[in-house]
């Protein structure tokens, strides 16, 4: 991965808003679907809310429980906390431990791993997403069923698609239509909605031309009147009616007018807003959930509150300089970093000059800036790169396992492109490169439902990636080339229609959230 764009490309992807998805879609080969599109959603639902989330959270390091993704020569394998290999990287694919399970994929086939890194369910799925509630939602052909812990089918495979289990029910998709069922299988809310969300906090988002909700009875809460929804959050679903935001309580009743050009989920019983106030040019405040003004707008670029702090970002003549502020709206940690993201597990990664730390929340370093990426840490480990080094680092900042970083020629991993079909259509591009494969998914940004990706580069840069509907075949192209290791530039083809498309790498998320 090349460390650093141009200032001049740095400058561009200031320019756009990240955006932080919560599900995707797009047409997919069943047979060749990966476990990271069956992991988030294969429903096609747009994402609410496009306001909710324009500033990333903490990037995570890749684990859950004891287990930790690793990646060398293009495959997978797994880690314990202490850095010992518990599962040799040999496979195509692989994800967190959830559960006491770890998905992964062999000679084009899902299974599952243990803790132990022994395999508990043998490869056999066409696509598979990670345990939930006990049972994994698997593809076998074209069809979306669940299995159990001993990867017996509990739901035999019979739906066009379905999402996981959330609070006892999963959305699946029958005939085109979005309906709800149990643990058995059985159908409890008839398929009738275009869309469907999970239930939170006992609702679930649905959508019949129109977004609103409903309870597990399937009964309508309010009116479905609204242009996009974001889930339930602390009792309140953030949601869109034109192109303003408000929210709504459980009742259905808008006890928040939807006043704000933008806005976000509440998050320790807070949400950052736009002010409506045409003075104050845009800066966010944060409100609380009677929709009083709790902290005054003064930045343009703030976070959730997580563990009473939220980083923000100072404008000086430097630059924006990033600190954290408690609930009260006073610095706990002074603006002086170049980048911060959220505290979890007690340590926030912080950039300062051109590398990253952390720090704990009295401000001070624990582990000093000396790489150049990072993510947050989890189960006691943060994944980081040094230099041509990546791997994963314990709370002094000493490598537990580390592996050399393919040059950029031969292989990267989930980078972001953002850029324009015709000068117009704003997409996002997140793509990977292993060899002579490229692929990824695609989103437009007045849409935020992913599409997956998948084709061949060459050596030079030459490029052709397709999207396969549900029968295989082939509905779209992007024909192009790497311009220079930043930018790619071609032409897109859909139904005949060809148009220009260029996109712009980002620095990576874990490095510049901007």
């Amino acid at each position: 991965m090349k460390k650093h764009i141009s200032t001049q490309l740095a400058l561009l992807a200031l320019v756009f808003s990240l955006l932080a998805l919560t599900a995707c879609g797009g047409k997919k080969d069943a047979t060749k679907e990966s476990a990271k599109e069956m992991s988030k959603a294969d429903d096609g639902r747009s994402n609410a809310t496009d306001a909710d989330k324009k500033e990333p959270s903490t990037p995570i390091t890749t684990q859950s429980g004891g287990l930790f993704v690793i990646k060398e020569t293009g495959k997978y394998g797994f880690i314990d906390k202490s850095g010992k290999v518990v599962a040799s990287a040999m496979y195509e694919e692989a994800g967190a431990l959830s559960e006491g399970l770890a998905r992964f994929r062999a000679s084009g086939k899902y299974g599952f791993i243990n803790e132990a890194g022994q395999i508990a369910i043998n490869p056999q799925f066409d696509g598979a997403s990670d345990f939930k509630e006990e049972l994994a939602r698997v593809k076998l052909g074209y069809k979306t069923g669940y299995v159990n812990k001993d990867g017996k089918y509990e739901i035999n495979p019979q739906f066009e698609a379905g999402r996981d289990f959330s609070e006892g029910l999963a959305a699946v998709r029958d005939k085109g239509k979005w309906g709800f069922i149990d643990k058995t299988g059985k159908v409890v809310i008839e398929p009738k909605f275009e869309a469907a969300g999970d239930f939170v906090e006992g609702m679930a988002k649905v959508k019949d031309k129109k977004w609103g909700f409903i309870n597990k009875r399937g009964e309508l809460i309010g009116t479905a009147v609204y242009d996009a929804a974001n889930d339930f959050a602390e009792g309140l679903a953030l949601v869109k009616s034109g192109t303003k935001y408000g929210y709504l309580d459980k009742a259905g009743a808008m006890v928040i007018p939807a006043t704000f050009s933008s806005a976000r989920n509440f998050s320790e019983g807070l949400a950052a807003v736009v002010s409506p106030n045409p003075a104050d040019k845009g800066k966010l405040q944060f409100i609380d959930a009677k929709g009083q003004v709790a902290i005054k707008p003064e930045y343009f670029r703030v976070s959730n509150f997580k563990d009473g702090l939220a980083w923000i970002g100072y404008y000086a003549k430097e630059g924006y300089q990033y600190g954290f502020i408690d609930k009260s709206g006073k610095f706990a940690i002074n603006p002086q970093f170049q980048r911060a993201f959220e505290f979890n597990e007690g340590y926030a990664p912080v950039k300062f000059g051109e590398k990253w730390g952390f720090i704990d929340k009295s401000g001070k370093y624990v582990i000093q800036p000396m790489f150049d990426t990072v993510y947050a840490f989890s189960n006691g480990l943060a994944r980081a790169r040094q230099d041509k080094t990546i791997g994963f680092i314990n709370s002094s900042g000493t490598f537990v396992w580390k592996s050399d970083l393919p040059t950029i020629e031969e292989s990267f991993e989930l980078e972001r492109f953002e850029g324009a079909i015709g000068g117009k259509f704003r997409i996002v591009m997140k793509l990977t490169r292993n060899g002579d494969a490229l692929f990824g998914s695609y989103f437009y940004e007045s849409v935020g439902s992913e599409i997956a990706l998948r084709g061949k580069i060459d050596k030079d840069g030459n490029f052709t990636m397709e999207v396969l509907d549900e029968t295989g075949a082939v509905s779209e192209t992007f024909k192009g080339t790497f311009a220079t290791a930043q930018l790619i530039q071609g032409t897109w083809t859909k139904a005949g229609k060809s148009l220009p498309f260029e996109a712009t790498r980002l620095v990576d998320s874990s490095e510049e959230g901007d």
